[in-house]
């Protein structure tokens, strides 16, 4: 991990946890890997009570990334490389994530292709069902609090907040048409954010944007809800596999931590986009793979 990277660690009284369920017995050091090993297992074992409350954040520096600051990342950049494509990852991109941001914006590029006729087909059906504009274009938070616009294929009436103000959406709310309850079930209102994808706002796996109304209102309420904007905004990501629409927000930013101390991971990101699939598919609003209380 890089230095002044977020880390989640538990108390240290009480980070060994061992649960049975299936047969199998976890014992668990790290309540963190735990949970992947539920995804893993395909369990919906009852965790929650193991990561609510067992997590802190905290900045922390290994001795050896404190030397490679001090000793190795300044000769990166001064050494006479001879090959110019080491010569530019190490004085331009060493450090950064530029790698998944390169693979996120090929797949985005793809996945507008690939689904296209599906795209078409939504904004015909937009057009016929629900007059107004088809796409609806809101500010969010993004990376070091940058606002930036999230789009998305409209799903409620035209200029639905003009009457309510600014507001989250419910369960039963008016506002939404027929048709928008099918495009926010099947989850097909979010495609259009492979755009922002492309301009760079946002990737695939990361905390979700938020409005920058609410946002004031978290960061004041909910402790540590300013480290989500550590990382780019995702389209999906582990607190949407793992809550429903309408959980708290402190319940949700559990996850989004969890997800930022270990999104280098390829397995936890297979993982989130394997159970996202899975919820667009059968149409649900989460993906059932942690246990209510």
């Amino acid at each position: 991990m890089r230095a002044g990277a977020c880390s989640l660690t538990s108390e240290e009284n009480s980070n060994l946890k061992s649960t049975t369920q299936g047969g199998c017995r976890f014992v668990v050091q790290w309540p963190a890997l735990f949970y992947l090993a539920c995804f893993h297992y395909n369990y919906a074992l009852p965790i929650k009570e193991l990561v609510m409350k067992s997590f802190t954040v905290q900045n922390y520096n290994s001795p050896f990334q404190d030397f490679y600051q001090e000793k190795l990342s300044s000769r990166e950049k001064d050494s006479k490389w001879v090959d110019p494509g080491f010569k530019w990852y190490f004085q331009t991109q060493a450090g950064s994530d530029v790698e998944f941001h390169l693979i996120d914006r090929f797949c985005a590029f793809a996945l507008l292709i690939l689904f296209s006729p599906i795209l078409a087909a939504v904004s015909i059906g937009i057009k016929v069902f629900m007059p107004g504009p088809i796409l609806f274009k809101q500010t969010r938070v993004g990376r070091n609090g940058k606002l930036f616009d999230v789009l998305k294929f409209r799903s409620m009436i035209d200029k639905a907040e003009e009457s309510t103000g600014h507001t989250l959406s419910w369960e039963g709310d008016p506002r939404i048409t027929v048709f928008g309850k099918f495009l926010r079930k099947s989850h097909l209102d979010e495609f259009p954010q492979l755009l922002n994808v492309l301009k760079g706002d946002m990737v695939f796996i990361g905390p979700r944007p938020e409005r920058p109304e609410f946002t004031l209102v978290f960061e004041k309420e909910i402790e540590d809800y300013e480290k989500r904007h550590l990382v780019e905004p995702g389209i999906t990501g582990l607190a949407q596999i793992a809550c429903g629409y309408d959980a708290p927000a402190q319940e949700k930013l559990t996850y989004d931590l969890m997800y930022i101390a270990h999104r280098r991971s390829v397995l936890l990101n297979l993982l989130i986009a394997y159970h996202t699939a899975k919820k667009m598919l059968l149409m649900r609003s989460t993906a059932n793979i942690v246990l209510d209380h």
